[in-house]
């Protein structure tokens, strides 16, 4: 009787990488696109030819590292930032890989597969490490667990409002489809609604079926919206005294959270970067084309910071900012459209510098000309 002998192990599902190992300390570079469950995994192994994985599970990954890092071979990875959370990264760092999170990008432009791509970041990768050139990869802090749970309260916060504001619009949209059109500004309300479902009774009794459960869902979301406000204000370090008016608390906490620490960024460039508002640039020889900002930042700092310069134009209308635009935000000011939307994206990265010079100690609000909150 012929007895066969199953290899489960990482030795036996990685003979290529493990075929390649001396018995000298190596260093093996892994470059991966993560997906849900599984990753599409590319190893260099002392500067060879990339070695093609394919599809491993998480799982099998870390057992493949763990087993390198026990051989005291160096592993370096590097992973594009998705959706899927930190726990794995978490995991191959405690194991001893010297692991990074990159920005997202496109890697290549006429054919993209998770394959080319993990081949395109194991090359970055390795640039960056051997060669040293510390711009081929754009590299992204991973925050901690506490911090990644107060950014998220932030970020739900706004998810939530944005569903209300859509199933505000529904409603609004249904009166006017059946010619109702006095309709005001947060229908639902425990004060407007019983005012409006009077007038709709001699309207049309229907539409009152219609929008009750609606209704009943706009209060609920609009209670889970404003628990989180509180929970939010809980651990808030917000000083009237030390911050501009107009920007208000929620929003400044909303900042502080995702920028996470103020004192990462080095100088101002680096802030401006991090929002995502640099021009893009199309430049040969002598002859430098700036184009719209190139949008490579966080979408969600952006979105408060020019909500906050609107607000700082009725309450600080002296800031610095509006100096430089006369023409769009002084008194007489006309101008529309396109050149207005760039002055005022203009202003939110001038913000977020003041910001940061404010909350690293390089500036004080009186140096910016801005009025605190509270005198």
């Amino acid at each position: 009787m012929i007895q066969y002998e199953l290899k489960d192990n990482v030795v036996a599902h990685f003979p290529a990488i493990f075929k390649g190992l001396g018995s000298k300390p190596n260093v093996i570079h892994m470059a991966l696109d993560v997906e849900l469950h599984t990753a599409v995994l590319v190893v260099r192994v002392a500067g060879g030819r990339p070695i093609h994985c394919g599809k491993c599970s998480r799982s099998s990954i870390v057992a493949l590292a763990k087993e390198l890092i026990q051989r005291r071979h160096r592993v370096v990875l590097a992973e594009e930032a998705c959706g899927f959370g930190y726990r794995f990264h978490r995991t191959l760092r405690e194991l001893g890989v010297e692991a990074y999170v990159v920005a997202t990008e496109m890697l290549n432009r006429k054919r993209k597969t998770n394959r080319r791509d993990a081949a395109k970041l194991l090359d970055q990768l390795y640039d960056y490490d051997v060669n040293g050139h510390k711009k081929a990869l754009r590299i992204i802090r991973v925050p901690t667990i506490e911090e990644q749970k107060k950014r998220r309260l932030c970020r739900m916060r706004s998810q939530l409002i944005k569903v209300r504001n859509i199933m505000e619009a529904q409603g609004r949209g249904l009166l006017f489809d059946f010619d109702f059109h006095q309709v005001p500004q947060g229908w639902w309300g425990p004060r407007k609604w019983p005012k409006l479902r009077a007038k709709l009774l001699a309207h049309d009794p229907w539409l009152i079926g219609m929008l009750q459960h609606h209704q009943r869902l706009l209060i609920a979301q609009q209670k889970r919206i404003a628990e989180l406000e509180r929970e939010i204000a809980r651990d808030s370090n917000y000083d009237a005294g030390k911050v501009a008016k107009g920007l208000g608390q929620t929003t400044f906490d909303s900042l502080q959270r995702e920028a996470i620490d103020w004192k990462r960024f080095g100088n101002a460039k680096q802030i401006g970067s991090y929002i995502g508002c640099c021009p893009s640039e199309f430049s040969t020889g002598s002859n430098q084309k700036l184009g719209s900002i190139d949008r490579m930042g966080n979408r969600r700092m952006r979105t408060l910071l020019v909500e906050a310069v609107w607000r700082l134009k009725k309450w600080n209308p002296t800031w610095r900012g509006f100096e430089k635009f006369p023409h769009v935000f002084g008194c007489h000011a006309s101008v529309r459209g396109a050149t207005r939307k760039k002055a005022v994206v203009a202003c939110a990265r001038l913000l977020a510098i003041d910001l940061w010079r404010l909350q690293t100690g390089r500036a004080t609000l009186k140096e910016l000309g801005l009025k605190p909150a509270q005198a």
